[in-house]
């Protein structure tokens, strides 16, 4: 049985017969001027970028999983982001970049030991210094894959403070993420 679908593409509409039984794909018909190969480059391009966003997602619920008492708090933290960035002016395509980074910015504490990330009560120097790890752990985790390279600056110094107090670098002034007009966390929009 063959099935008909209509795909909308920005350049026009392309039809395309379906057989599910086989999934084979031909095109019957197409409109725009686009032909097989972009039809099949959108299609892929448009499957990447779900399986993309499905990847984030799901990264932000294994962090989830592994730490209830912070359940929820990467989903919050990249709402918080993009709301600024779209307050901020930030068009449309950078601030979903900002909510992404924001979600995967603590996925290093996948690498913390149960133990440490689940203790009740304080934690010993000792732990205190295993959980300032989760940082570069995160850089680690993500570095590999090509479409996260934008988010590593954001996961892996996001604890940096401008007077130096923060982890893992203990960056300040001029080398702080958060210097006056840091290219450091720059979207295209911004001057340096």
């Amino acid at each position: 049985m063959w099935i008909a679908l209509a795909i909308g593409l920005t350049l026009g509409l392309t039809f395309l017969a379906v057989n599910p039984e086989h999934w084979t794909v031909v095109l019957t018909a197409e409109a725009g001027g686009l032909g097989l190969a972009s039809v099949v480059a959108a299609l892929a391009s448009r499957h990447l970028e779900s399986a993309y966003l499905e990847f984030i997602e799901t990264m932000a619920q294994a962090l989830d999983a592994r730490d209830p008492y912070t359940a929820g708090h990467s989903i919050r933290v990249a709402a918080y982001a993009y709301a600024i960035a779209r307050e901020v002016g930030l068009p449309e395509r950078e601030a979903a970049a900002i909510r992404f980074a924001a979600q995967l910015h603590d996925i290093g504490k996948i690498g913390i030991p149960d133990a440490v990330l689940q203790k009740p009560g304080m934690l010993t120097l000792k732990e205190y210094g295993l959980i300032k790890l989760h940082p570069q752990i995160g850089r680690r985790i993500l570095e590999k894959v090509g479409r996260f390279k934008k988010f590593l600056s954001v996961v892996e110094l996001h604890h940096e403070r401008h007077d130096g107090t923060g982890y893992p670098y203990g960056l300040s002034g001029h080398a702080s993420p958060w210097r006056h007009g840091s290219c450091m966390w720059r979207t295209p929009s911004m001057r340096c």
